[in-house]
């Protein structure tokens, strides 16, 4: 029976970065395997290129100011390329219009996003007591900040999860957030006490950064530096008389150690000691439509980043993302990338759309908000469907403390 000291389940990036690190820390590469059920790396994350544009799937890029981000470069072996001053500007709709966030907190007092009241509310949040206990993720900023910033958040959350904030775990979805409330009492004092303890400001470092192919160019990378066997799907993992045991449709392996990283989509089939979730874990179906202008589809070509849109403002998209700003060799000179997000889980049924449909209600919302006056040049439906983005919700507490 083939055996390796590490088998790592899953080939996207986090499979990817564990058997990166492993072999970085001196670990012999034949004694680290990478089992992916697909026949390709990567996950959620796959990059298409046609007719000159440079298309994302999942996310544009990775954090430009996180210290993960730099590690996870290095690992690969890649020179990063640094998302555009663009990136940093970015919208949420109110009443219908695109208005500008703030990036800085001098800049927060000005906004129009936030009302007079949301602003005086605001600044009172280092006097708001701690609360120990995870709570929905809305729970926690009208807490803290007051309930003017429901909007902000319902964009904020539908923009990273697709997903409703009065359902979503504080605690698993953002975790960070209640750390800095338990360990500072305040939200704003940990945020200044990190900017303090880095070494460059975060205005002097991109947002975003990437590879010159996308980020499928990182996948490609760190999908070189390991050995992957495609196309086996884990059935089920157990521990044996020495190490432990891996079921998969083409045979057994045995490993020292297993790394399961293929998300909550891949835990529904999966049993460990012969048992399966008790608890099944939700999943938001979202699609992303991308669209390619012409910049004279516009009578002013959108800039930044992109934006969100609340659900209270009733628009058939969660938000949309100007991929060529970002990024300029994402798109050929004089045309504009967009992408657009659609479903959800407030609005499942609009990520299974036919294209026709998803492209009349899109350039409705784009026309509204942005003043799109002409059909996309081309368009792509970029779907992950059935499977969704992971909904880390109050339940999520039972999905991970799976019996041993």
């Amino acid at each position: 029976m083939e055996r390796h000291k590490t088998v790592i389940i899953g080939a996207g990036i986090s499979g990817l970065t564990i058997a990166n690190e492993l072999i970085a820390k001196g670990i012999d590469r034949k004694d680290v395997l990478v089992l992916e059920a697909g026949n390709s790396p990567g996950g959620l994350i796959k990059t298409t290129k046609e007719s000159g544009y440079t298309i994302e799937w999942g996310p544009e890029g990775l954090r430009g100011s996180s210290p993960s981000t730099n590690h996870l470069i290095k690992l690969a072996g890649i020179k990063p390329v640094p998302s555009t001053d663009e990136s940093k500007l970015r919208y949420i709709v109110k009443n219908g219009k695109l208005i500008a966030l703030p990036t800085s907190p001098k800049k927060a007092i000005t906004t129009s996003a936030i009302g007079f009241k949301g602003k005086i509310r605001l600044m009172a949040e280092p006097l708001i007591k701690k609360k120990e206990e995870d709570e929905p993720v809305l729970n926690l900023f009208e807490r803290r900040f007051g309930k003017q910033t429901k909007p902000l958040v319902d964009a904020f959350v539908s923009g990273i999860f697709g997903g409703d904030p009065q359902k979503l775990s504080t605690e698993h979805a953002f975790p960070m957030l209640k750390q800095l409330e338990r360990s500072n009492g305040s939200l704003i004092k940990g945020m200044l006490k990190i900017r303090k303890k880095r070494n460059k400001p975060a205005s002097r470092q991109p947002f975003l950064v990437s590879s010159d192919k996308g980020m499928s160019g990182i996948i490609e990378a760190l999908a070189t530096n390991v050995e992957i066997q495609y196309n086996t799907k884990v059935n089920e993992i157990r521990n044996a008389e020495k190490g432990i045991e891996i079921e998969t449709d083409s045979g057994t392996l045995k490993a020292d150690q297993v790394v399961v990283t293929t998300g909550t989509h891949g835990l529904k089939h999966l049993s460990i000691n012969g048992e399966k979730l008790k608890t099944q874990p939700e999943e938001a179906l979202v699609t992303v439509v991308g669209m390619a202008f012409d910049e004279n589809a516009f009578s002013d070509v959108p800039r930044g980043y992109g934006f969100l849109a609340p659900e209270s403002e009733n628009r058939f998209i969660l938000g949309a993302l100007f991929s060529s700003n970002l990024f300029p060799y994402r798109a050929p000179k004089g045309k504009v990338l967009i992408r657009c997000f659609v479903g959800g889980s407030r609005h499942p049924e609009r990520a299974t759309m036919d294209m026709q449909d998803l492209q009349d209600n899109i350039l409705e919302d784009l026309e509204d908000l942005i003043g799109a006056k002409k059909q996309p040049e081309h368009i792509w439906k970029l779907t992950h469907n059935p499977r969704g983005i992971p909904q880390m919700t109050m339940e999520h507490e039972k999905v991970i403390q799976w019996k041993k």
